[in-house]
C-alpha cells in the first residue's frame, strides 16, 4: 500500500477519469475536482501529497486555484498540466511560489507514475 493521495483538478472528464483509474490501479488514493474552485475546496478536504492542476478551466483557472492553495498551504506540491503553450507572467510567479513542474498533455502514464514516485 502506497498511502499517498493525489489530487487531479481538470475539467476534462476523460483526462480526469483515465488518470484516476491508472493511479488507483497503482495503489494511490485519488481525489478529483472538475474545476479550479472545486480544486481549492478538495485540496482543503483531502490534503494531497501531490496535485495535478489543469490551467485552462471555465470557473477558475489553474493559476488562481494554485495561488489560493498556496496562500493556505505554502508547502503545497502542485504540478500544472496543460495542452497549451505557456507565456504568462502568472506562470513565472507560480514558479517563484514553488510550482513543482509543468507537464504537457497528453501525459504518458508510465512517465506520470515515475514522476509521482519522485515528487510525492
Amino acid at each position: 500500500m502506497i498511502n499517498k493521495t493525489i489530487l487531479i483538478v481538470d475539467d476534462d472528464l476523460d483526462v480526469k477519469e483515465s488518470t484516476r483509474f491508472v493511479l488507483e490501479k497503482n495503489g494511490y488514493d485519488v481525489a478529483v475536482a472538475c474545476g479550479g474552485k472545486d480544486g481549492v475546496e478538495e485540496y482543503a478536504k483531502s490534503n494531497p501529497d501531490l496535485t495535478f492542476m489543469d490551467i485552462k478551466m471555465p470557473d477558475m483557472d489553474g493559476y488562481d486555484a494554485f495561488f489560493k492553495i498556496h496562500e493556505k498551504d505554502p508547502n503545497a506540491k502542485v504540478v500544472f498540466v496543460t495542452g497549451y503553450t505557456i507565456e504568462d507572467d502568472r506562470y513565472e510567479q507560480a514558479k517563484k511560489y514553488n510550482l513543482i513542474d509543468t507537464l504537457y498533455k497528453p501525459v504518458d502514464f508510465n512517465f506520470l507514475l515515475k514522476f509521482i514516485k519522485e515528487h510525492a
